[in-house]
């Protein structure tokens, strides 16, 4: 059975050229804004996955966003493994809108199923003024 053991929501990542390693760039959450919707410049979805020896090396997936249980967008991906037990798989948006106040979920999904998920409320806010003494 593949798992989702990390979701996240982010700005945006960087991956090690040396390590591997990813660094996830102002983690969401919450989304605060004072007018809906929201663009949001850049966002990632990351999530990171474990499979058993018996579970496929690669399988289709489909990355789901709602708002308030209401479907906004289905985007298509893949899984792939390779040789491995755990895998991380990132979803970039070069821009996403947040149509109205509510909670965000993204959620991963293959064979039918939903394999994990995050979620970050959205909400309007009185924005409030920084005041510096100059």
């Amino acid at each position: 059975m593949i798992t989702v053991k990390l979701a996240l929501l982010a700005t945006n990542s960087i991956i090690d050229s040396r390590t591997n390693a990813v660094s996830l760039i102002e983690i969401f959450e919450a989304v605060d804004t004072p007018a809906f919707p929201v663009l949001l410049p850049q966002l990632v979805a990351f999530f990171l996955l474990e499979r058993e020896a018996d579970d496929p090396n690669e399988m289709a997936a489909e990355l789901v966003f709602t708002l308030d249980h209401e479907e906004l967008y289905r985007f298509s991906g893949t899984i792939n493994f390779g040789e491995t037990m755990r895998t991380r798989n990132m979803f970039y948006f070069g821009g996403y809108v947040i149509p109205r106040p509510g909670v965000l979920r993204a959620s991963l999904h293959a064979n039918g199923a939903e394999l994990g998920s995050c979620t970050v409320k959205a909400s309007q806010v009185v924005p409030q003024p920084e005041v510096r003494a100059v």
